[in-house]
């Protein structure tokens, strides 16, 4: 009755492996299959194709003999395919094998099936939820880039028409002295450093739109993916810069970036997750600031410890509310009161615990505003000496 009340399926063994006693729910999940019955041994069960495919009882065997050597409770999850109403469902059941022990002997074992099929499907549908959550702020954030999209490649597209519309006329210009006795060799050399001038700038002028468009392109991947590489810091925040340029200008706010140390910090792991999470922070920033103090400094502030690299963002703002305080980084809790979601702070929460086995904490700053910080364990940080 113990075993029946604490477990939903028991099998009894003696020392030798002997078949003492099971219930139903057992004898209907492993016994019937596999020729499980009283007073036959276990061993007797085991059919060639069992132990090519770890199959069930060829599990319990090599827990009971692991249980043996270490006289000490094995736990293992085992899965069983279940046929219901023609369809096969897949269930998962956790086993305890326990040695059964008198004056210090093992006499036999008991072991106990607990099922966690229900505590599985909860944990995949928690994860499923947590991936939408964080693909529906991954859009939001995409949303908010490409509404200053235009913004950020309006300068370069103009500068570029007019280099453009500068060579253009040089070349009339050119064409037009072709028979001009008074024009000499020097003043075609001036007109052709002249249009020098102009690509040079078309040239910066498109490499500036092939940064923002790479940097979009990265971004716009799925954050569920998880892109391992090797990336500086300074590459990072240069992606970021890009990201909020127009917030930031629209917002009337300076970034100011501060490395504590004299040396190159390279970072392995996603940098596309990493540059979410950073520009969420920066964005909140941004908003306190202009919010409190029409715009300003925010500053960044990257620092090593004996444990971690720190990433710290700072700004001038009004600060946290003391009712937000203690729910920061839990789903559902803004600062922003209308304007905000409450995901952002929790989903980068989520990606730096998840992607980089990281944390994230706040403070009050002093002199007023706060404090958004990122701590990244020294074991995915590498260091290049200058």
């Amino acid at each position: 009755h113990i075993l029946e009340a604490i477990s939903d399926g028991y099998l009894v063994l003696s020392e030798s492996g002997l078949v003492l006693n099971y219930n139903k729910r057992f004898e209907k999940l492993f016994g019937t299959e596999y020729g499980i019955e009283e007073n036959r041994k276990l061993s007797d069960c085991v059919r060639k194709e069992d132990i090519n495919q770890k199959t069930a009882v060829y599990n319990m065997l090599t827990a009971i003999h692991a249980s043996r050597e270490g006289m000490t409770k094995i736990s293992y999850e085992q899965s069983v395919a279940i046929s219901v109403d023609d369809r096969t469902r897949m269930c998962y059941f956790i086993v305890d094998v326990l040695p059964l022990e008198v004056n210090h002997r093992i006499v036999g074992f008991a072991l106990l099936f607990k099922d966690i099929t229900q505590l599985r499907e909860s944990m995949q549908t928690i994860q499923k939820n947590q991936e939408r959550m964080l693909e529906q702020e991954r859009m939001a954030f995409l949303g908010q880039m490409i509404g200053g999209l235009a913004h950020n490649l309006k300068t370069p597209i103009m500068s570029i028409s007019g280099c453009i519309s500068a060579a253009d006329t040089l070349v009339d210009e050119c064409e037009a002295s072709l028979s001009n006795p008074q024009v000499v060799e020097d003043d075609y050399r001036e007109i052709y450093d002249e249009l020098r001038d102009w690509f040079q700038k078309v040239k910066s002028a498109s490499a500036y739109m092939s940064d923002i468009i790479a940097a979009i392109r990265g971004q716009a991947t799925n954050i569920g993916t998880d892109e391992q590489s090797t990336f500086t810091i300074d590459e990072m925040m240069k992606r970021s810069a890009l990201l909020l340029r127009h917030e930031l200008l629209n917002n009337s706010c300076i970034l100011k970036i501060v490395y504590d140390q004299n040396e190159s910090l390279f970072l392995r792991g996603d940098i596309n997750n990493l540059i979410q999470v950073i520009n969420n922070l920066l964005s909140n920033a941004i908003y306190a600031q202009h919010q409190h103090a029409g715009g300003g400094e925010i500053e960044v502030h990257f620092y090593l410890d004996q444990e971690n690299l720190n990433i710290a963002v700072k700004d001038r703002g009004a600060g946290v509310s003391p009712q937000v305080k203690d729910k920061l980084f839990k789903a559902m809790v803004t600062n922003k009161g209308t304007m905000g979601t409450g995901l952002g702070l929790y989903i980068s929460n989520v990606v730096i615990k998840s992607k980089f086995n990281g944390s994230m904490w706040s403070q009050d700053r002093e002199g007023g505003g706060s404090i958004f910080g990122i701590s990244i364990p020294r074991e995915n940080v590498y260091i290049d000496k200058l």
